[in-house]
């Protein structure tokens, strides 16, 4: 099937989440979740917001959880897994060119 093309009788979602540091023990967490029918019923988005938020509060005990055994112990180092691959080599790659460009600063 092409990208883009619908297939009739289908409905298409769009989800996007973004997070971002605040500090050592804080996230801003971002979100989008777009749908492609009934546009002018804003019962539709509401209900996608509550979907989100649902499945984000399920998920909210674990992750403050996890942040208390963190902050228990500044030293703890984290395990990667095989799903972490992409994060990792991201960091590297951002690890190499923060370098790169501070070496660019200090030769100018």
């Amino acid at each position: 099937m092409e990208k883009g093309v619908q297939v009739p009788g289908t409905r298409q979602y769009r989800n996007a989440q973004f997070m971002t540091p605040e500090t050592r023990s804080s996230t801003h967490f971002f979100w989008n979740y777009l749908h492609d029918f009934d546009i002018d019923n804003p019962n539709i988005a509401l209900s996608l917001r509550h979907s989100l938020e649902e499945g984000f509060n399920e998920d909210k005990d674990f992750i403050e959880a996890q942040q208390k055994v963190l902050d228990a112990d500044p030293n703890y180092q984290l395990l990667a897994i095989g799903a972490d691959a992409p994060l990792t080599y991201f960091r590297w790659l951002f690890a190499r060119k923060l370098e790169a460009e501070r070496g660019a600063e200090q030769a100018a």
